[in-house]
């Protein structure tokens, strides 16, 4: 593999994260320059990362020779002049989130670098942070069931400082970028309808919103999405509905649980896998998932058999309705005990499923 020599434009405290994974990575990556208007951000990159060179501008940068591509971690209102430079002297970039403050500016970026030839990227890295990349990968190899709808909080109490606070985006800018990019991986769709309503909490010192309820389809599955940096209360979790009613799908999940528990390490850090059930209370029409149009899903009354003892024991409704096992809804139930337990649990995972 051939290592690229990378040029970091703008040393704040985001640069931090780039420049310790790519020395985590020399047989990839090699950083040779940077540049930042302030000379004790300069030195600092220098002193604690490193970084052989360093200049005061974008086109001190570029006269250096010897990179090809650029990592531009500027604060967000700087992006488009620092890209229409880069761009122009055919440098390839890798650009921090958000990419732009506004639609029509993220256009501009992106047919500035069409129109030189060269590739533009936004770091979402909350693809493989986030649980996101292995659930979107199961979901499109058909081992959990097809996404019917998404839920999603991420609630906390956060005051930034610098300039974040003083934009007109605060709460959607700093974090909605990963969840919204996150979704899109998890249907494999853009966004086809969006509705939301934002808040300011006094609480918090910004410019922007504090918190967000937001509302997002993408083609036929519904997101519903809650962001708060004003919360009594920190957690963050996702909740992936699935049409999954094979034993095998059930084992799946269960599987899928056990790796993200143990990859993250951090029991409110989960995309939360929940297979649709037969309850009690209310059914979905088997006609509803094999249309595949959960829009339109006609709830079904509670079918006799139901019970506390096996609170998922229901009549079929019509021969259309997928058979369920006694196994496949005693693993149902299970799944569901374990999800919850690994949610809630700070140990290990490694021992729960010895049976």
């Amino acid at each position: 593999m051939t290592a690229r020599n990378v040029a970091v434009v703008g040393c704040g405290g985001v640069s931090a994260m780039h420049f310790e994974g790519y020395r985590a990575h020399p047989d990839r990556v090699r950083v040779v320059a940077a540049c930042d208007p302030v000379a004790e951000r300069r030195a600092w990159a220098e002193r604690e990362h490193q970084v052989p060179r360093t200049f005061a501008s974008v086109e001190e940068l570029l006269g250096y020779g010897g990179w090809e591509v650029a990592v531009v971690c500027t604060p967000s209102q700087l992006r488009e002049e620092a890209v229409a430079s880069l761009a122009a002297a055919g440098k390839h970039i890798l650009t921090e989130k958000p990419l732009s403050e506004s639609y029509a500016e993220a256009s501009r970026l992106v047919a500035l670098c069409a129109d030189a030839g060269v590739l533009l990227a936004v770091n979402q890295n909350f693809r493989v942070h986030y649980a996101f990349g292995i659930a979107a990968q199961l979901i499109a190899d058909g081992e959990i069931g097809a996404v019917l709808g998404i839920s999603h909080q991420d609630l906390m109490f956060r005051q930034d400082h610098g300039w974040r606070t003083q934009r007109g985006r605060h709460a959607l800018s700093v974090m909605g970028v990963h969840w919204l990019d996150g979704f899109r991986q998890l249907t494999g769709q853009d966004a086809s309808r969006v509705s939301a309503r934002t808040y300011s909490s006094p609480a918090i010192d910004c410019s922007g919103e504090t918190d967000a309820f937001v509302q997002v389809e993408f083609g036929p599955v519904p997101v519903s999405y809650v962001q708060s940096f004003s919360s009594r209360i920190t957690t963050t979790a996702t909740i992936v509905i699935t049409a999954a009613y094979a034993a095998e799908n059930i084992r799946a999940i269960v599987a899928f649980a056990t790796t993200t528990r143990v990859r993250l390490g951090v029991a409110m850090n989960v995309v939360r896998i929940v297979p649709l059930r037969y309850s009690p209370v209310t059914v979905m029409a088997a006609s509803t998932i094999s249309t595949g149009t959960p829009k339109t899903a006609t709830p079904v009354t509670a079918r006799s058999g139901g019970s506390a003892a096996a609170p998922y024991a229901v009549a079929p409704c019509s021969a259309a309705r997928p058979t369920l096992s006694t196994a496949t809804v005693a693993a149902v139930q299970s799944s569901d005990r374990v999800v919850d337990s690994l949610i809630r649990s700070d140990s290990s995972t490694a021992t729960m499923f010895t049976g």
